[in-house]
């Protein structure tokens, strides 16, 4: 679900998954592992994609539907 969610955010917000670790702090390879849904992130980094997003972590992880900036 997680994998899922994040390609949808990556494609709404018209960024690559380069842009996305560089403005996470991480490297290119977590974010597609992440994407492919070979691993998640932990927590620290789930706070930085969700605020990054401006969505809930619980959003990010499918347990609610709707996104904060909605």
């Amino acid at each position: 679900m997680f994998s899922k969610i994040l390609t949808r955010l990556i494609s709404d917000n018209r960024i690559s998954q380069s842009e996305l670790a560089n403005k996470l702090g991480t490297h290119r390879q977590n974010v597609y592992q992440w994407v492919s849904g070979k691993t998640v992130p932990r927590n620290d980094m789930l706070s930085k994609i969700a605020d990054y997003f401006e969505v809930s972590i619980d959003y990010l992880l499918g347990k609610e539907n709707e996104q904060l900036n909605n």
